[in-house]
């Protein structure tokens, strides 16, 4: 539906139909607006410098060659990240990686603290952050897509190929699993 008011900007959909009707700068647009959100998915999934700057870029990559084939079944977000988490999958199927402590890995620049940094402190979200590395992959990629990319149980459950009860649940218990590992800690 169009936007009544003509100040708002304009849908992540209708962008991406501009990019499709010859004008690219509309998907730089679309870029723009997710690329701190990609990359912090990635940075979650992936940890490794090296490597999150290839996947941030083949997700990209898959995203313009692929835009014809968004059908609009779920929002422009939830098909992008679709796409990162295939890449991060395929990446991690690779088995040529290898991983590094995650406090040997460099932080990613943003500028200015992070909400996560404000709300919890710099002290706490070491300890999450030092306790995600040691969940599986399944339970990293759950607690990431609901509490870092602020996805609902709907959206996990299309990118994660289950319903939404089981989205819930494996949220559910990845959280339970980050809770066990925290409860040593005085935070």
């Amino acid at each position: 539906m169009p936007s009544l008011n003509p100040s708002d900007p304009p849908s992540d959909e209708s962008l991406l139909a501009e990019s499709l009707n010859g004008n690219p700068e509309a998907f730089t647009v679309l870029v723009t607006r997710y690329e701190r959100r990609i990359y912090g998915l990635l940075w979650r999934l992936c940890g490794q410098q090296a490597s999150m700057d290839d996947l941030y870029q083949q997700v990209w990559l898959r995203a313009w060659g692929g835009r014809a084939s968004f059908k609009g079944r779920s929002r422009f977000g939830t098909w992008l990240y679709a796409i990162a988490l295939n890449e991060v999958r395929a990446w991690r199927r690779g088995a040529r990686h290898q991983t590094l402590p995650l406090d040997q890995a460099p932080e990613p620049v943003q500028q200015g603290p992070s909400v996560l940094d404000r709300l919890l402190g710099r002290a706490r979200r070491d300890a999450v952050t030092a306790s995600m590395v040691r969940l599986t992959p399944q339970d990293r990629e759950s607690l990431t897509l609901r509490f870092q990319q602020d996805l609902d149980y709907e959206e996990i459950a299309r990118l994660t190929k289950t319903s939404p009860a089981q989205a819930r649940l494996r949220n559910f218990r990845a959280l339970r699993r980050l809770k066990d590992q925290l409860k040593d800690q005085d935070l």
